[in-house]
């Protein structure tokens, strides 16, 4: 039996090496030549012991080859992993990666192997990463080559060769470009001054199908009636079912042109649709459309990364081009699209213009970035916004609320604060404004920019929802300046080893061993980015805190991660079927995979999740507007509740000033207090000290000394002990007692007397 099954071996030994092509010819790879003496062998590395054993001598005659070139060791590598030794293939693939093949050799690669060949290296586990790189390398190679402008360009003109055997090896060319060879085609299509070639280059469009199918839908909607007409006929020739509803606007459209129409109306009857009697009939189907995808019913086929193809035409390069974009941005496209279309058909139709304002500022939103507001300008989207009024605006504000679409009102509300309207756009009926409500919602930024128009339009009477201002800005002014983290766990064990982990990422973690003690944290402090929460927590669950946590404006956007052990997953991941901003994960041990977890917690936010800087200029602006109502509008809105939050504010440097300023119209004991030991505190910098100390001649000039005798000794007791601190904190000290001394009788005088010594300053 073993002499047999060494012989088999010795078999696979010598198909591997065809295989490779590697086998050298006339003679055996291993050992020494015939009829020489063998030289004395090197001693073995441990490693060679390992691949010299009997029972691998595949791998070892794979390796007895000294794979030199990039196509050698790539055909090794696929070799190895079959035999099981992703190890050795993924250094095998990590050399030739590593030594930076350029353009022209990938893609001989690609060429000579085969793209299957590299797809199916690609899906092994066992090779990541080197095997994703290498095919996306040898791929967009193989691409730029196929893809080459003057290549087509060759091609094209090799269309018109007598030569029938030359023509065939054009259209085989440009069909291997796929969508690039397509576009190319369409770019002679579009130049009157090429008509002679265009009957072969109909003819290889329609021979391409499904590659052409993009780009001659984006066709459609170039502006030249000629290439919009070529694209119909061509559309409706393959049976493009995707052509009927562009057509059909393209034949009730106002400025569509007679020959336009007439052919429009042809390519329909060629695809069997029906041609639409008007043009609301079209444009009622328009509305539905973009309604379907604005909310999300339309099912979207993605890639396997949720991607979409995304055809349109391009004025500026005057030909289509394609994005690959996430399916919310294509659904969102598709439905501004359709939305403008039917607002052009019926512009009169108040359904159709709310639905049409939404989705183009909510597209413009994504486009300009969300974090920064909208740019103006003559015919922008937001100056195209502005055009209609604000009573649409306002009526386009409620409709985006009430159907869940934060990015769309937020614009809105930015276009309406421009218009500075009076404050009776917060009293139009006796219910709460869509302005109000707006406070309330979960997106920050919508919380923001509602609060911008309030502060903006200076109420001087009271209107329904009123005290919600004070609410928000408290939120949002509660920030410590730090990156906040939160573990909820029952198991000290677990929750300390997951804070540290967070610790080690930057952030200031606290933990939490029950749901309800998390929550009361959560909800006191908007800087909580993440919460990760154990699957086995009690009081309550989960998905019971997860629903508390929703259910509160304050809290609605933290990401949120549930660990649990390995046996517990799958029923556990249950819990992010209803949720994208949800991670279910199994514990990590190590810190590279705390880290990954971590960076699939934070990929849960997308574009709308409102970062660390951003939070730090939303908490900066909040207490700017805190201080411009506490000096405006203190009878309207009772702020004094803010009190504690705003004492807190003062360790935060670029809240102080602020928080001062406001603590000092407040005119309470504990107010002047804090804003003495703020001033007094020689950690704090000077500049937030000295806002501090003006804080508190304010509240003196108006209200009087409220401090008690004791605190005041404590004053003259520091000032006195200063003598070895530096001269401007003595200064600071010095104004302090000045305050105190000039105090005026409408309040507490300064005991009687009280020494007030000259420190020496130090030397």
């Amino acid at each position: 039996m073993s002499g047999h099954w060494r012989r088999y071996k010795g078999k696979v030994v010598i198909a591997v090496l065809v295989g490779l092509g590697l086998a050298a010819g006339g003679g055996w790879v291993f050992g020494a030549a015939p009829g020489k003496a063998a030289a004395e062998p090197p001693k073995p590395s441990a490693e060679q012991l390992l691949l010299d054993k009997p029972e691998d001598p595949a791998v070892a005659a794979i390796l007895a080859t000294k794979p030199t070139t990039a196509l050698e060791k790539i055909r090794a590598a696929e070799l190895l992993a079959r035999l099981g030794r992703a190890d050795l293939a993924k250094k095998f693939l990590k050399e030739v990666l590593d030594a930076k093949p350029d353009e022209g050799q990938l893609a001989d690669l690609g060429l000579e192997l085969g793209s299957i060949f590299f797809m199916r290296l690609a899906t092994r586990q066992d090779l990541a990463p080197e095997a994703h790189q290498m095919r996306d390398v040898v791929f967009g190679a193989m691409k730029a080559r196929l893809e080459d402008p003057q290549r087509l360009q060759n091609l094209i003109k090799q269309l018109q060769d007598p030569s029938f055997a030359e023509r065939q090896r054009a259209v085989v060319g440009l069909r291997e470009a796929h969508q690039a060879g397509a576009v190319a085609l369409i770019g002679v299509l579009a130049d009157p001054a090429r008509q002679a070639e265009h009957p072969a280059v109909r003819d290889v469009l329609l021979q391409m199908g499904a590659d052409a199918v993009g780009p001659l839908l984006a066709c459609l909607e170039a502006p030249e009636d000629r290439l919009q007409g070529e694209a119909a006929l061509l559309l409706a020739r393959m049976e493009v079912h995707e052509a009927v509803l562009p057509l059909r606007v393209l034949l009730v459209a106002e400025n569509t042109s007679g020959p336009l129409r007439a052919t429009a109306a042809e390519a329909l009857r060629r695809l069997g649709a029906q041609v639409p009697s008007s043009p609301r009939e079209v444009a009622e189907l328009l509305f539905r459309l973009a309604q379907d995808y604005y909310t999300a019913k339309r099912v979207i086929p993605t890639d396997l990364e949720g991607r979409v193809e995304f055809w349109q035409w391009d004025q500026a390069q005057r030909k289509p081009v394609c994005q690959r974009l996430p399916v919310q941005q294509v659904r969102l496209r598709r439905a501004a699209q359709w939305a403008r279309q039917a607002h052009q058909l019926l512009p009169k139709d108040q359904r159709i213009r709310l639905l049409y304002l939404a989705t183009l500022l909510e597209e413009a939103k994504y486009a300009h970035g969300l974090d920064k507001p909208l740019a103006g300008g003559q015919n922008s989207p937001a100056d195209r916004a502005a055009s209609f009024g604000l009573e649409t605006l306002e009526a386009a504000l409620r409709f985006s609320l009430e159907s869940g679409h934060p990015v769309a009102a937020t614009a809105i509300l930015e276009i309406m604060t421009q218009w500075k309207p009076s404050e009776s756009i917060l009293r139009r009926t006796s219910e709460l404004s869509p302005i109000v409500q707006a406070l309330r919602h979960g997106d920050r930024r919508l919380r923001m920019a509602a609060l911008g128009l309030i502060v903006a339009v200076q109420p001087t009477a009271p209107y329904p929802g009123a005290s919600y201002v004070g609410e928000a800005l408290e939120f949002f002014v509660a920030s410590r300046g730090v990156r906040r983290a939160m573990v909820v766990s029952a198991q000290l064990e677990a929750s300390s080893a997951l804070a540290g982990y967070l610790a080690e990422a930057g952030y200031t973690v606290d933990t939490a061993q029950t749901g309800r003690d998390a929550l009361r944290w959560l909800l006191g402090c908007p800087d909580y980015e993440l919460v990760w929460v154990d699957a086995a927590l009690g009081s309550p669950e989960p998905a019971v805190l997860v629903q508390q946590l929703r259910r509160d404006a304050r809290t609605s956007d933290l990401l949120v991660g549930i660990f649990c052990h390995q046996e517990e997953y799958e029923r556990t991941r249950r819990l992010a079927e209803t949720d994208e901003r949800i991670l279910v994960f199994v514990r990590p041990y190590q810190p590279e995979l705390a880290k990954q977890d971590l960076a699939r917690t934070l990929a849960l936010g997308g574009p709308e999740w409102v970062g660390f800087q951003e939070r730090q200029r939303q908490a900066e602006q909040a207490m700017q507007w805190l201080v411009q109502l506490a000096q405006q509008s203190a009878k309207l809105y009772d702020l004094h509740g803010l009190e504690p939050t705003l004492v807190r504010a003062l360790q935060v440097s670029s809240l102080a000033p602020g928080a001062a300023r406001v603590l000092g119209a407040f005119g309470t004991p504990s107010s002047q207090k804090a804003l003495v030991d703020l001033a007094s505190r020689g950690t704090q910098s000077l500049e937030v000290r000295r806002a501090a100390v003006a804080a508190f001649a304010n509240s003196v000039q108006k209200f009087g000394i409220l401090l008690t005798t004791s605190q005041i000794e404590r004053q003259y007791d520091l000032y006195n002990a200063s003598r070895h601190l530096p001269a401007e904190t003595q200064k600071i000290l010095s104004d302090i007692l000045d305050v105190i001394e000039g105090a005026d009788s409408g309040g507490a005088k300064p005991p009687h007397k009280m020494p007030k010594e000259q420190p020496v300053p130090k030397q």
